[in-house]
């Protein structure tokens, strides 16, 4: 089946909300309609047309998110940071994609960092790695209060 595949493929609102703020896709693999659809009709008005789930749990680790931001930043600033911003973030999706520049005919090339470069990219990394900070706690989008990220400030 689609949900035990090595390979899943599922488009937006699917592993996190991506285009509309806090919809993850419910419409389950699993439901008699995506199992045999020829037998079984759409019954939900809402699963017509919402992509297939086929990763368990999302809907849960979204809320815990948000869970944890809103506990993370306070009651009062909660809704500012949490709320506000997954409005802003999922807005953001649709509104920098017709701002890209397209620089290949897929939009992306995939090649081999060259050799001096990657060494150059390596000796930084090295030479830097031991004098990291932490990232500053500025925003929603980075889960600041479940992993500190740290930053090389210049």
């Amino acid at each position: 089946s689609a949900a035990t595949s090595s390979a899943i493929s599922y488009g937006v609102d699917v592993s996190f909300p991506i285009h509309h703020n806090g919809a993850i896709s419910t419409n389950y693999a699993w439901l008699p309609h995506n199992v045999d659809p020829v037998n079984n009709p759409v019954t939900f008005a809402a699963h017509a047309g919402m992509p297939v789930q086929p990763l368990p749990g999302r809907t849960e680790f979204y809320e815990e998110y948000l869970r944890g931001c809103r506990k993370h930043y306070g009651k009062y600033k909660a809704y500012n940071m949490c709320t506000f911003r997954e409005v802003i973030r999922t807005r953001s999706g649709f509104e920098q994609v017709t701002n890209m520049k397209n620089f290949t005919a897929n939009g992306f090339h995939k090649m081999k960092v060259p050799p001096k470069l990657y060494e150059r990219i390596l000796h930084f990394w090295n030479t830097n790695r031991d004098h990291m900070t932490p990232e500053p706690d500025s925003d929603a989008y980075i889960n600041f209060w479940g992993i500190s990220t740290r930053v090389y400030l210049t």
